[in-house]
């Protein structure tokens, strides 16, 4: 359910259909994508699929934050007292450093998570998939897999 909030809010806000709105709804996505990758464990003891596990922690951590990043970039909660401070004159040097650091680097962050994501599920089901045949061959035993 997160997976599929984040991919719909991510295309509609692109497309500029309630960018408020579904910025808000792609981080409420990302969190529960989150949570439901880190509720599920491993009791297994591959070396490996625990290494590839601690980088869908961190591909975790980039999706919420390209949610935040994407919420800043609708709603201008940071930019409004960088950049403006108390009075009514804008500092230019941090309206740059705003633009430079935080004004739609989501993307950045999204694919960043993205290609991690790829990259750790595609390897996890290939080591499994290894430790399956290994076991097979070997003593009948197999391995536990991942598991909710």
């Amino acid at each position: 359910m997160g997976g599929a909030l984040m991919v719909v809010s991510v295309g509609l806000y692109v497309f500029g259909v309630a960018p408020k709105t579904f910025a808000v709804a792609f981080l409420a996505g990302s969190v529960l994508f989150a949570v439901m990758q880190i509720m599920q464990r491993y009791d297994g003891t591959s070396v490996t699929i625990r290494r590839l596990r601690t980088i869908l922690t961190i591909a975790d951590i980039a999706f919420i934050v390209s949610g935040l990043l994407m919420v800043e970039n609708s709603w201008h909660f940071i930019y409004q007292p960088l950049v403006y401070g108390d009075g009514d004159v804008p500092n230019i040097e941090m309206h740059i450093k705003y633009l430079r650091y935080i004004n739609n680097n989501w993307v950045v962050a999204l694919l960043i998570a993205t290609l991690l994501e790829l990259y750790a599920i595609n390897r996890i089901s290939s080591e499994v998939r290894k430790l399956e045949r290994k076991a097979e061959g070997g003593n009948g035993n197999a391995e536990k897999n991942i598991k909710e």
